[in-house]
Formats: C-alpha cells, structure tokens, sequence
C-alpha cells in the first residue's frame, strides 16, 4: 500500500470532493497529519482510498499523530455533526467535514 502513495519529493496536488457524511471506521487502514496542515487529518483507508477528516477550527492535527479513540457508535461509523476524536494525549475534536482526496493532474 506504501508504494501507491505520493513519494518525498514527488509534489502532487490533492483536492477535496465527495463530501461525506460518515465513514466505516473499520475501513481505516491508518491516519497521517503530516499532509495538509491546520485542523485536517488524513485517513488512508483499506481500499487506498485518502480521505480528509476536518476537525473543528480549534483542534491541531498534529495532536493526532500517535492516531485517535473515537466512541464506537451502533453503526460502526465517524460521522460529521455528531462523534468526536480523541487524541492520545487526551485532546478531544468535533468532526466537522469528512471528503475524499483525489489527485488533481496538470
């Protein structure tokens, strides 16, 4: 799966689309909060699928390096409007937007 993502170096531009309103938590593979910057987090899913996860205007991704808790709701899912994250370090962030990533070429 590493292969198929961007490599240091190599610059590719990402846009956001297809707003969501939940994700299958079980479809996360791992997050990352190096790409991008402020209080967006990146999920790369099993599918190898990015999808960008907005937290609230307060929270930093950063916080989320280590990844996150969230409580496990009937449904399985994230959802915007309603679950938080939770950082190891015991921050807490509404989901505030959740959008797959696809990569804008020339």
């Amino acid at each position: 799966m590493l292969a198929d993502l961007p490599q240091r170096g190599r610059s590719i531009r990402l846009e956001e689309r297809g707003k969501s309103k939940c994700l299958a938590l079980q479809d996360v593979a791992w997050v990352e909060t190096g790409i991008g910057s402020g209080s967006r987090l990146v999920l790369v899913m099993r599918d190898r699928q990015l999808m960008s996860v907005n937290l609230d205007k307060s929270c930093r991704a950063r916080d989320f390096y280590s990844g996150f808790y969230v409580d496990k709701a009937k449904d399985g899912r994230i959802c915007v409007d309603r679950d938080q994250l939770r950082s190891r370090t015991g921050v807490s962030c509404d989901v505030e937007g959740i959008y797959q990533l696809v990569e804008v070429r020339g």
